[in-house]
Parts: C-alpha cells; sequence; structure tokens
C-alpha cells in the first residue's frame, strides 16, 4: 500500500534542465572551458558537484565549489529573468495525493535555494513542507540514503513510498531503498533505459502517473 509518494524535482515537478545546462556552459565559459553538452546532460539526476568531479578529475574541492557557487547563482538569475513552468499536470497530482491523504516530500540532488525558487516561480511553494536536497546528506542518488532520509521524515517505512523520477539514477536509488521506482518520460531517458535501471512501472506523462497512483492506492 502507497502511504507516501516523493518527488524528484528537475523536470519531475519543474522545466528546468535546459536552463541548469546553460548556466553550466557559461560558467564553464567564464572558467575557459568548452565541452559538449552532452556530458553534462548524461549526468543530470547527480549532484552538481559529482558532475564536476566526473567530467574534470583534476580540479580540487576549492575549484570545484567556485565553479558552483558562480554556476548556482547564474541558474537562479536565468529563473528570475525568464521564469519557470511547471511540469505539465504536476499540479493536478499533487491535489490528487493531497486529497487522498497520500503525503509527499522532495528529494533532488539541486540545491535548496534553487528547489525554492522553482517552487515560488511556479506556485507549488505550499506543498511541500518536506525538501531533502543536496546539502541534507553526504551521499547522493544513486545511493539510497536521500530516498531513506525523506521516508524517515515523512514517518513512513520506505515499503509504503514511491519514488517519482525522471532519470536512471532516481530508479537506482528508489530500488536500493526498496521503494516503488515510477519512472516517468518527462526527459530524455527512455522506457527501456529506466526499466533496466528499476523502474517498476514507467509512465508518459504525469496524468498516466496519478491514474497509475490512483490503481495502487485503492
Amino acid at each position: 500500500m502507497i502511504k507516501a509518494v516523493i518527488f524528484d524535482f528537475d523536470e519531475v515537478i519543474i522545466r528546468s534542465r535546459k536552463n541548469h545546462l546553460k548556466a553550466f556552459l557559461l560558467t564553464l565559459k567564464k572558467f575557459g572551458y568548452e565541452i559538449d553538452k552532452r556530458e553534462i546532460e548524461k549526468r543530470f539526476g547527480k549532484t552538481p558537484m559529482v558532475i564536476l568531479k566526473e567530467i574534470f578529475p583534476e580540479w580540487n574541492n576549492k575549484k570545484i565549489k567556485k565553479f558552483l557557487s558562480i554556476k548556482e547563482r547564474t541558474y537562479r538569475e536565468i529563473v528570475k529573468e525568464k521564469g519557470i513552468r511547471r511540469v505539465k499536470g504536476i499540479k493536478g497530482l499533487l491535489d490528487f495525493l493531497l486529497k487522498n491523504k497520500i503525503k509527499i516530500a522532495i528529494c533532488s540532488a539541486s540545491f535548496r535555494k534553487n528547489i525554492f525558487i522553482g517552487l515560488e516561480k511556479t506556485g507549488l511553494k505550499n506543498y511541500f513542507k518536506i525538501i531533502v536536497s543536496a546539502e541534507s546528506v553526504k551521499k547522493h542518488k544513486p545511493n539510497p540514503d536521500p530516498l531513506l532520509k525523506a521516508a524517515k521524515l515523512l514517518k513512513e517505512n520506505p515499503k509504503n513510498c514511491a519514488y517519482i523520477g525522471d532519470s536512471i539514477y532516481e530508479m537506482q536509488a528508489a530500488k536500493r531503498a526498496k521503494m516503488l521506482a515510477i519512472g516517468v518520460l518527462t526527459s530524455f531517458y527512455t522506457k527501456r533505459k529506466l526499466k533496466e535501471n528499476g523502474a517498476t512501472y514507467v509512465c508518459k506523462n504525469m496524468k498516466e502517473t496519478k491514474e497509475l497512483i490512483s490503481k495502487l492506492i485503492s
């Protein structure tokens, strides 16, 4: 029985991938680097620090922290200037869950300030009281620790939780946390890839996700 639903944030609640990618590339240019954007995109779902460590293993922590300070500030400036959109159907899904007394939370590799500005700009800030962000844990997806922390804060057994994510890293983390893994095709990962990495179900969009969850809680 599903008693709680935990959401990834980027490309699950808000459409932020292009803004994050733009902020990464602009900041890399400031640092004198130009790389194939796919090197960044294929790692989305991991924390920005992990992404940088994988792409630039020679960088020390001081350089990474300096880069991230500029990159995250650039991202928020883009959001403030251009705005940001909700993923289609997400508000209807959230309303449905709350109406049916299903607990909800966010578990994301994004920084807390980025999550807050995204929720505020999309009118969703009052929906979430529990948020596990990049700063909340030492180990990140695909490690299960962030999801287990979210379940603990929700006061629910992980086996009674579903995790909704768009990347292979979310599916891997959910499987390791022994949660129901629901993949959504709101990003560039395919149904096959999500299934191969632990998704129990894969939904095309939030409308389909809502229909699935209504069956799981009935």
